[in-house]
């Protein structure tokens, strides 16, 4: 479940028929949540009629690991070292 997304400031507009790419680093793994930094791309046809990719904005967003009844779930220790987060 998402807990929080730190301020996302648009650097450029995105318009209809812009195709949006979001591009997520996981950056820290605490007890029971999960932090993000996350970039968002738009391809769109240039004033040449050609493809590029402007970057948009990016934000950091945390996720909290819950249960079906919407507890705190911790993350295991295996997990974390799994994903380089424990030594």
């Amino acid at each position: 479940m998402t807990i929080s997304m730190k301020e996302a400031i648009f650097k450029e507009p995105i318009f209809i028929g812009d195709i949006v790419s979001c591009y997520a680093k996981v950056t820290n793994v605490g007890n029971t949540s999960i932090t993000t930094a996350v970039k968002f791309v738009v391809e769109r046809l240039n004033e040449g009629g050609f493809l590029e990719c402007v970057p948009v904005t990016t934000a950091e967003v945390t996720y909290l690991s819950v249960d079906k009844s919407g507890n705190k779930k911790p993350i295991s220790a295996e997990l974390k070292r799994l994903h380089g987060f424990l030594n």
